[in-house]
């Protein structure tokens, strides 16, 4: 697309974006909020909403080639980890 360069690096905003969702942020606003007030200083050129936006969207085929390979790779195991859905698997009782 036209336009200016990305100033973040793609490992960059998909890291960002892992950790918005690990803190339940599920929306690309909540995320780039986060980290303008709370990481700016480990991310200086973050930019604007819209464009990091943008970022995030033009990366979907990346996103979809981990989260393939990282199923592949659960594939092979009885134990999956996929969603971060907490599951209570035991309790006490009597």
């Amino acid at each position: 697309s036209a336009g200016y360069a990305p100033k973040l690096s793609d490992p960059e905003v998909i890291c960002m974006e892992m950790v918005g969702e690990f803190l339940n942020l599920d929306q690309d606003k909540q995320i780039w909020q986060y980290f303008t007030q709370h990481w700016h200083a480990w991310f200086p050129t973050i930019g604007s909403y819209p464009n990091f936006a943008k970022h995030c969207a033009n990366l979907w085929q990346v996103k979809q080639r981990i989260q393939d390979n990282v199923s592949e790779l659960e594939g092979r195991d009885n134990i999956h980890f996929m969603d971060g859905f907490p599951i209570p698997v035991c309790h006490y009782g009597r």
